[in-house]
């Protein structure tokens, strides 16, 4: 074999594997192999073609190439388990990153003009770069592509739902009242006797007649009147209290995944964001903090880590987009800070 012949065999082995070992299998773990080593050899074959057959074709290399990049979209849409766009982010994911490894052993081939080491370069990139991959956003990405599909089989069963919710009709003297299907007369009755009962307990009595006693305002009852203010100031009793950010007049609290049950309802989903999870596990805590722009008060949750390029983008998907060092430093790179999220 000849130079191209070595390094773009190189590439698919790792273009196979990457996508072996990102994507949510549909099948099993041996037909799954089985498909991506028939997917090698089918964009070895072609190889073979535009290197070999014909070198000098233009018109052959374009349609070999155009058919590789078909095949690559393909295998990963056949072997994953939830079919939909993101898999071409997989995909593109997979050939940008046999790419590095292709750049190393030309430059090496260039520099050397020795085969055998530049094709050795060229599998140290590709190893280095997947096992790095590998350990630092594999797991969250899995999680990630499984959570989302649930989302998207749930939207159906949601608007179901919707459709059997009563609609207002218009009655003669221009009164707007609802129409109550039969099967939701039974829930709206059981829904009329839990009314009462709340506001039996909101006088004061338990299911005992006796008085209950109240400790505390609950949190959501004191978000409704003060605001993020309040909820803040709150939490700031009862949290520890820090200053993350080196000369910056930030007051954060500190948090665990229970703490996050204080804040309303419609946000304690946060809890299973994927990249939260993934900080706090490493740094064992978030934060919640406010800040001021533009004489507003903001506040936001954070998430510890270290800036790198492929954590930024993992951050971003999960919709944390900020990030701010701890130290004060000239590039964000390698720094520890957190990345944020503004409510």
């Amino acid at each position: 074999m000849n130079y191209k012949n070595l390094s773009y065999t190189i590439s698919h082995v790792f273009l196979m594997l990457f996508m072996y070992l990102f994507i949510v299998h549909r099948y099993s773990k041996k037909k799954t192999a089985g498909i991506c080593i028939f997917s090698f050899w089918t964009l070895r074959l072609t190889d073979y073609l535009k290197l070999d057959l014909y070198p000098d074709s233009q018109m052959c290399y374009a349609v070999v190439t155009m058919f590789q990049i078909f095949v690559t979209q393909f295998t990963g849409i056949f072997i994953a388990k939830h079919r939909d766009g993101k898999l071409l982010f997989a995909g593109l994911s997979a050939s940008n990153y046999v790419i590095a490894g292709s750049v190393a052993a030309t430059i090496l081939y260039m520099w050397t003009q020795d085969l055998v080491i530049s094709m050795l370069g060229s599998v140290v990139v590709h190893t280095v770069i997947l096992w790095i991959l590998y350990g630092r956003i594999r797991a969250i990405w899995l999680r990630y592509q499984e959570k989302e599909t649930e989302k998207t089989q749930a939207e159906p069963k949601r608007k179901a739902e919707e459709e059997h919710t009563p609609q207002p009709v218009m009655e003669k003297g221009g009164r707007q009242d609802l129409k109550i299907l039969p099967q939701q007369e039974e829930s709206r009755q059981e829904e009329k006797r839990g009314d009462e009962s709340g506001k039996t307990e909101r006088n004061g009595e338990g299911e005992s007649g006796q008085p209950i006693q109240a400790t505390e305002l609950p949190l959501e009852e004191f978000f409704c009147v003060n605001g993020w203010d309040g909820i803040f100031r709150k939490l700031r009793l009862k949290l520890e209290l820090l200053y993350p950010f080196e000369g910056q007049d930030i007051e954060c609290v500190k948090m665990q995944l229970g703490d996050l049950r204080e804040l309303p309802k419609k946000y304690w989903s946060i809890g299973n964001n994927s990249f939260l999870l993934h900080g706090f596990f490493n740094y064992r805590h978030i934060i919640f903090g406010q800040q001021e722009e533009n004489g507003k008060k903001q506040y936001f949750i954070g998430v510890p880590g270290v800036f790198q390029n492929q954590e930024r983008i993992m951050a971003t998907m999960f919709g944390f987009p900020d990030f701010r060092t701890a130290k004060t430093a000239e590039y964000k790179t390698g720094n520890f800070g957190y990345w944020y999220r503004l409510f």
